[in-house]
């Protein structure tokens, strides 16, 4: 005996709506690094980073990666700093 008795019981579980995300894409901004740029100084100016606690930089690093999705390479190249660094962020 398998999960569902007839027929119609297993076509209404299959045209039922949901809220599950297995294959669908989410399309990510590209940004240049000249828009990534603005794009943080929007968030905290640039210079200020470098100059916050660790604990505080890192949590505003982990903001800017949410806020923009870049990738860490470019928010190294955009911020300063270097990659190791907002990788650490990024994974806390």
């Amino acid at each position: 005996m398998g999960y569902f008795k007839t027929q119609k019981e297993f076509k209404n579980f299959m045209n039922e709506s949901n809220d599950d995300e297995f294959l669908e894409y989410e399309e990510k901004k590209k940004y240049t690094e000249k828009e990534l740029t603005k794009a943080i100084n929007r968030i905290i100016n640039i210079e200020q980073i470098n100059k916050l606690p660790k604990k505080e930089r890192d949590e505003t690093i982990m903001n800017i990666y949410q806020a923009t999705g870049a990738s860490i390479r470019q928010l190294s190249k955009s911020t300063g700093i270097g990659r190791g660094i907002i990788a650490r962020a990024i994974k806390m």
